[in-house]
């Protein structure tokens, strides 16, 4: 993180230098300089300075799943044990971001019902 882009550029190819040079390794093409602002999408997560958000398309890919996991256990073809560990397992990963909202209004949509 600097504010000249110029010496960004620089230490990128210092970096892609080192990289080729004694790992034998090279940045892939998505990587670039770009503004703070936006944050860094790492892992999972969209980061900034000061705070962490799960990516958008997380959220959009477990309210799909949660929307299959109720019709598959409305028709009994998934267990609660299944459905648990699925949801706990995206809890743990919603944890290590800013998103106590975020799981409350999605897992607060999510109801079981037997058909």
């Amino acid at each position: 993180i600097h504010i000249s882009k110029k010496y960004l550029g620089y230490v990128k190819q210092k970096v892609i230098a080192f990289l080729n040079k004694h790992l034998a390794l090279n940045l892939n093409r998505k990587t670039s300089i770009f503004p703070i602002d936006q944050g860094v999408d790492f892992l999972g997560y969209r980061t900034w300075i000061d705070y962490k958000l799960i990516r958008k398309r997380s959220i959009k890919n477990m309210r799909r799943k949660l929307k299959s996991m109720q019709n598959k256990y409305k028709t009994g073809q998934i267990n609660i044990d299944r459905i648990s560990a699925s949801v706990m397992s995206w809890v743990a990963h919603c944890k290590h971001a800013d998103t106590y909202r975020s799981r409350e209004k999605i897992l607060g949509e999510f109801v079981l019902q037997r058909g």
